[in-house]
């Protein structure tokens, strides 16, 4: 939390936290859920996505067209995300209609009237996306990669489902989730912008007060499990691609691991700037990517490392190998001191840009409550990586990403390339070749 924010006490027991900044006649709104798609019913894969889209497609007598007319006429926007451990809805409206709007979405969680048809129209629409997901390679990589080296746990799973998930899924089933994910139970509120604290405290309660009172789904995950020892190859076989789609990886970090720091520190200097080692190398010396690097997200529990690139096909094989001897050569030899002095200083001076504005700041607390993040995880960002040094972070690189045991995800024609990059890959131990269709 920054040292601007201010957290207030609300009589449901729940926090709020308030960003004031009068410079612009807007207020921001956002309040967060705990669950996210990593937590639908099993069998029923997409069922949050799908709540967060009927939302607004009946309330309290409106209908969907009449709703987004109301929303138009605020001068406002409103937006629904859903990630694996959080469901969030966000929002921004002019100062003077703050109450409205407020009021608006009071009765938009108090009675969801949407109607079946709508309900089996917005399931539809839903079954259709999946083609277009198909058809970008890039999201196709992506699910693939988590589904298979996350296999079994939450985070495998996709916010998008499948034909057979939403398939699965009716108007009662997304009506009762709906009830029983938008409770006041875990939800917590913020404000940012035009808004005076005592303002946002009586415009939250007022929301508060539509929200269900049943115990909110629980949003705890198991730890991932370790993946398969040895280097495995996934192969999504799409027809026709003169572009190859790589993405290379294992288990990364945890917001509470002591290393934390000291890996986020390594992973930018190896592939998370554009002055990294992988975008020199790959993009910078040879042309082979547009963009390349690699990447730690963060989340309750521990996520992903991978590398990543798209290149052209006849260079697939040859990127693929570099990529795995630059990680090797990472964990073996380490980050040097002037990498690590360069990176430290260019991660604390940008910081500013992920504080420079009230909407921004807001984020941070709501994050740490939705992904049980330390409570200074953001307020001693900066302090933490002053502290780290090269020694600390080739611990952390040597200690987190080993390169005998990774996953390697690829989206392109396998009778092109497929043979090339088993051979290009040291030590394979399998291979898996699936239809992108079954991605």
């Amino acid at each position: 939390m920054s040292a601007r924010t201010i957290s207030l006490p609300l009589s449901t027991g729940q926090r709020l936290f308030v960003e004031p900044d009068a410079r612009i006649p807007l207020v921001t709104f956002n309040i967060t859920f705990p669950g996210g798609y990593a937590h639908d019913p099993h069998g029923k894969d997409g069922l949050s996505r799908l709540v967060g889209r009927v939302l607004r497609r009946g309330v309290d007598g409106l209908s969907a067209n009449e709703f987004e007319a109301a929303i138009d006429g605020l001068g406002a926007e409103f937006a629904f995300d859903i990630s694996a451990s959080a469901t969030q809805l966000q929002g921004q409206v002019i100062a003077r209609n703050a109450d409205a709007f407020i009021d608006l979405l009071a009765r938009m969680f108090a009675r969801l009237t949407a109607p079946d048809a709508e309900i089996q129209k917005t399931i539809r629409e839903a079954v259709s996306e999946l083609s277009e997901a198909r058809d970008n390679d890039r999201v196709l990589l992506h699910r693939a990669f988590r589904g298979a080296l996350f296999h079994g746990h939450g985070y495998s799973r996709s916010a998008l489902g499948d034909e057979t998930t939403l398939g699965a899924i009716t108007p009662a089933d997304v009506r009762d989730f709906a009830k029983r994910r938008f409770v006041r139970d875990g939800a917590t509120i913020g404000f940012a912008g035009a808004i005076a604290p005592e303002s946002a405290v009586r415009l939250a309660e007022h929301l508060l007060a539509a929200l269900g009172t049943t115990p909110a789904i629980p949003a705890t995950l198991p730890p991932p499990s370790a993946p398969k020892a040895g280097r495995h190859l996934l192969f999504v076989d799409k027809p026709e691609r003169t572009q190859t789609q790589l993405q290379i990886g294992r288990l990364g970090t945890s917001p509470h691991d002591p290393d934390h720091a000291a890996l986020l520190l390594g992973n930018a200097i190896f592939g998370g700037s554009f002055t990294s080692r992988m975008m020199q190398e790959i993009r910078v010396k040879r042309g082979w990517s547009y963009g390349a690097g690699s990447r730690l997200p963060i989340d309750r529990e521990r996520h992903e490392f991978s590398m990543y690139c798209a290149t052209a096909s006849e260079d697939a094989a040859a990127c693929i190998a570099l990529q795995i001897g630059m990680l090797e050569k990472l964990v073996a030899e380490g980050v040097t001191e002037r990498e690590t002095s360069a990176t430290t200083k260019f991660l604390v001076k940008s910081w500013a840009f992920e504080v420079d504005t009230a909407e921004k700041r807001l984020v941070h607390p709501l994050d740490v409550v939705a992904l049980a993040l330390p409570e200074d995880y953001y307020s001693g960002y900066t302090a933490r990586f002053a502290a780290t040094s090269r020694e600390a972070t080739n611990a952390a690189i040597a200690r987190r990403l080993p390169a005998d045991d990774l996953m390697i995800c690829v989206v392109g024609t396998a009778g092109d390339v497929l043979e090339g990059l088993q051979k290009a890959i040291p030590n394979l131990a399998s291979t898996t070749i699936i239809p992108y269709t079954a991605a």
